[in-house]
């Protein structure tokens, strides 16, 4: 009696295969084109386009959801967006690169350097001018590289009290800078 009921219970998940196998082709036929070129709205780029519709389909599976066309409409949405993230993940990566290339091979001008020396004339100038403390903030900030934790505990002050002697000083050198302009 077993040996009866295993075929046919074989045969029944056969034909539920098929079946389910025949309505996801049929929604593939449907809606490929139409979800192509809404992923290649996107991307603009027709065989990415392509490449993420076949991933959609691939993902929707076995799954059979209540409305496939949208379910399937959202799939491609998610995968253009998360491609487009992709790549500016990856331009942001070469972008940070390049310039470090570009700015070690340029040589500054005469006209920028002597510019560049002026500035810094005036920088020290309007650090003299500014109190002990204000100043050897700025200066470990900006030329030491600490951080205003760091500075703080150096100093015996508060992160607060660091960071408007920071902002104090920045103020001061910016308006020293400026005004000379």
């Amino acid at each position: 009696m077993m040996v009866a009921i295993f075929p046919y219970t074989r045969f029944s998940e056969q034909l539920r295969f098929v079946t389910k196998s025949s309505q996801q082709v049929k929604i593939h036929i449907k809606n490929y084109e139409g979800l192509v070129r809404y992923a290649a709205s996107i991307t603009k780029d027709w065989a990415l386009s392509e490449d993420i519709v076949q991933d959609a389909f691939l993902r929707i599976g076995s799954k059979s959801p209540n409305a496939p066309d949208s379910y399937l409409r959202r799939i491609v949405h998610n995968l253009c967006i998360d491609q487009l993230r992709k790549q500016q993940r990856e331009l942001q990566r070469f972008d940070h690169e390049t310039p470090i290339i570009s700015y070690s091979e340029q040589k500054p001008t005469q006209e920028s350097a002597l510019a560049g020396k002026q500035e810094l004339k005036l920088v020290i100038k309007a650090l003299a001018e500014l109190p002990q403390i204000t100043r050897k903030v700025v200066e470990l900030h900006r030329l030491e590289g600490l951080k205003l934790r760091e500075i703080a505990s150096c100093l015996n002050l508060s992160v607060t009290q660091t960071h408007e002697h920071l902002h104090t000083g920045i103020k001061h050198c910016m308006k020293v800078l400026n005004a000379k302009r």
